[in-house]
């Protein structure tokens, strides 16, 4: 009975109601952070499915948040989960538990069979913690692999309390270790479906998702623990290669203004504390604040030592001496860890880290109301010489509290765009308009069979019957030519590939055509152009 309710009956009852990646609000949140780190218009499945396992991830470990668990012992000291796997082996092996013996005297269970341990190695070059990996089981083996669940059941059953307790452990260990989902070590996968009953998790995972709001989503907590990530969080470039007419050599040069910290790091070098790099906005926040990516980081020196590589958080907006506007970021701690196998996350509730490599004294506190106070203090452990500079551009920062942008979806009706506000500033970010796989309100566009009747009366033939989405495209779209300094002068269509991005531009083409104007296309590659062009053969 134990392998029905494992494998068949339980599923399909427990996950029927627990589903997020379903949530209108799970989806908007996703192109959020894409537009965040301005990606939106990228097909990149790979980190789609990144971002979506990351968020949904946050929300299973808030499991362990509200148990109230501390985590750092499993991964240090003497009584780490990898050590309690090791000694539950060994004394198996020495005849301790004889019933978890084979009778040619080989350990009984098979998921212990199937982990093994990673400890801190002298080639490390950091504090490294101690974790569970997996050994590899053969790909023939199929029945092993899809009975595994039963031997970490067996575990939780045992008679053993330092047996029993282990396998409880084991799913926190795993919940903090993977979030839920799938990575190279990772085995909450196999947790027994009895398990996610018992500990109280599906019941509290069904009312994450039943109430689950965008503001559920800790966005700090996200990029925090996803620092290793070069496409989550850009790697800055300080320096430049220019050639020096007076040493006669190729020589490193900034590219733009850097707080160099007074002290050294381990590692023997000055760290940046603050810079101003000469990036474009994101888009604008509901403050009408001009909003860049919210994290980078700059890599130290290129190794296995995590404590080489700084984070920073975007803070506000200052103006340089031409008078153009640029973001100021500023060094913080960064969450988790995701190297050479050892993967850990840390969505808590703590604005600092477990693991002291990822934690740098007075750096700003990502997850906390900060002061210009705050910043001058960061700037008091920047090079004498700069002090006083950088306290002049912090006094006339324009902070943000707020970095995620604003997304005009395809559902906001045009009363609601013609009522938004808009700021006067050469550098404001393009309205965007993305077509996503969901349902939305009828509008009052009169779309029959194959064509399309415009608001000003305007009649266009359709390759094929619109949906809902690309219909209020077309009409944002020709409110935009209508009313261009409403949007900025400036409107992004975006959407995954297959939503009709390349049509809704044919066919706005041709109801630019009727109305007397004539668009010039471009495109990023001459496949593209190839493509538009084709579509467009009189543009």
């Amino acid at each position: 009975m134990t392998k029905i309710n494992n494998g068949i009956v339980g599923p399909s009852d427990m996950f029927s109601n627990i589903m997020i990646r379903g949530k209108r609000d799970f989806k908007s949140a996703i192109s959020q952070v894409l537009t965040m780190i301005n990606r939106i218009d990228t097909n990149d499945e790979s980190l789609n499915k990144t971002i979506s396992n990351e968020l949904e991830g946050s929300l299973r470990y808030s499991f362990l948040n509200q148990e109230g668990i501390d985590l750092y012992d499993m991964f240090y000291g003497t009584d780490t989960m990898a050590k309690r796997l090791s000694k539950i082996k060994a004394d198996i092996l020495a005849g301790k538990y004889p019933e978890m013996l084979t009778q040619d005297g080989k350990i009984g269970n098979q998921l212990l069979n199937y982990l093994g341990t990673l400890t801190k190695m002298s080639t490390d070059k950091y504090n490294a913690p101690d974790i569970i990996i997996k050994n590899r089981i053969s790909d023939d083996d199929k029945y092993l692999k899809q009975n595994l669940n039963q031997y970490w059941e067996e575990l939780l059953e045992s008679d053993y309390p330092e047996i029993k307790q282990f396998a409880q452990d084991l799913i926190r260990y795993q919940l903090a270790t993977t979030a839920g989902n799938f990575t190279k070590n990772g085995i909450f996968n196999l947790l027994p479906i009895s398990a996610i009953q018992s500990t109280g998790y599906a019941d509290y995972m069904r009312s994450v998702t039943e109430r689950f709001n965008v503001t559920d989503l800790d966005f700090d907590n996200f990029f925090l623990n996803n620092w290793t990530n070069n496409k989550i969080v850009k790697p800055v470039q300080l320096y430049k290669k220019v050639f020096s007419s007076e040493t006669d050599k190729v020589e490193d040069q900034l590219q733009f203004p850097v707080l160099f910290s007074e002290n050294k790091n381990h590692s023997g070098s000055n760290y940046p504390v603050m810079m101003i790099p000469n990036y474009r906005p994101v888009g604008r926040n509901e403050s009408k604040q001009n909003v860049y990516t919210p994290y980078v980081k700059v890599k130290l020196a290129y190794d296995n030592n995590p404590a080489n590589t700084i984070l920073y958080k975007y803070i506000g907006n200052v103006f340089d001496d031409k008078d153009q506007e640029r973001p100021v970021y500023v060094m913080t701690n960064k969450k988790g860890l995701n190297q050479e196998g050892r993967v850990v996350k840390e969505y808590d509730n703590y604005s600092n880290s477990m693991f002291e490599f990822n934690n740098i004294n007075e750096a700003l506190d990502a997850k906390s109301a900060f002061s210009v106070d705050d910043i001058k203090n960061i700037i008091n452990l920047g090079n004498k010489m700069n002090r006083s500079k950088w306290i002049n551009i912090i006094n006339n920062i324009e902070l943000v509290r707020d970095y995620k942008p604003v997304t005009v979806a395809l559902n906001t009706s045009i009363e609601e765009l013609q009522s938004a506000p808009t700021r006067n500033h050469a550098s404001t970010a393009p309205t965007s308009i993305a077509l996503e796989t969901v349902e939305y309100k009828p509008s009052t566009v009169n779309i029959i069979g194959d064509h399309i009747t415009f608001r000003n009366g305007k009649v266009v033939n359709t390759p094929f019957k619109l949906n809902q989405q690309q219909e209020h495209a077309l009409l944002v779209l020709e409110d935009f030519i209508n009313n261009p300094n409403k949007y900025d002068n400036s409107v992004t269509l975006s959407g995954y590939a297959g939503t009709g991005k390349t049509s809704i531009v044919s066919i706005f083409n041709k109801y630019l055509s009727s109305i007397g104007i004539e668009p010039v296309f471009s495109a990023p590659t001459h496949r593209a152009n190839a493509v538009t062009k084709m579509n467009n053969p009189e543009s």
